[in-house]
């Protein structure tokens, strides 16, 4: 399936990326397989020193959904401001690229999101994965990130740990704005 890139997207997808050669594609195909196709996704070299940055483009050759930017800065702040900038989206999500999304992760979300207010971020469930075993400690954090964002605990919980997981929320572009951006 050819897609085009969409004038004002219902989704934005931030991806700051560096040396993630060896996870990147599923990153990228996993975004591709959404049940949701009216999105972008801007990915944000940062100064990647292995195939991280081949890769991204050719993901943008075949599916003109993908763009690519150089970071003009250093880092994932500068990163995730600059593809802020450049972005559309009518809501904003972002990923890590060493993630992957279910298939109907944006569906669903966006879905929520149009049932809320403006000062809505939703989140989801994480699971972690590992060619290795998971550690007991961070299947305990899974399991205390989920439990909070199945009973909406995030704000009793801000000062013990971070209560959204980077790559598992989608919000209102309105509300990055309001609170200055990525780095505000």
């Amino acid at each position: 399936m050819t897609f085009s890139k969409p004038e004002n997207p219902l989704i934005s997808i931030l991806i700051p990326f560096k040396n993630s050669a060896p996870w990147l594609s599923e990153c990228l195909e996993s975004i591709q397989s959404q049940t949701l196709s009216d999105f972008e996704v801007l990915g944000i070299d940062d100064h990647s020193e292995d195939q991280s940055r081949l890769i991204f483009e050719e993901f943008a050759k075949k599916d003109a959904r993908f763009q690519i930017f150089q970071n003009p800065g250093d880092g994932i702040i500068p990163a995730l401001e600059f593809a802020f900038f450049h972005s559309k989206g009518k809501m904003i999500t972002r990923m890590d690229a060493d993630d992957t999304m279910p298939e109907r992760r944006l569906e669903l979300m966006s879905n929520r999101l149009k049932r809320c207010d403006l000062r809505t971020v939703v989140t989801g469930k994480v699971l972690y994965f590992s060619e290795h075993e998971v550690s007991p400690g961070y299947l305990d954090y899974q399991s205390w990130l989920n439990d909070i964002n199945m009973h909406g605990d995030q704000y009793a919980n801000i000062y013990r740990e971070c209560v959204i997981a980077s790559p598992n929320w989608l919000t209102f572009r309105e509300n990055i704005e309001l609170v200055g951006g990525f780095g505000g």
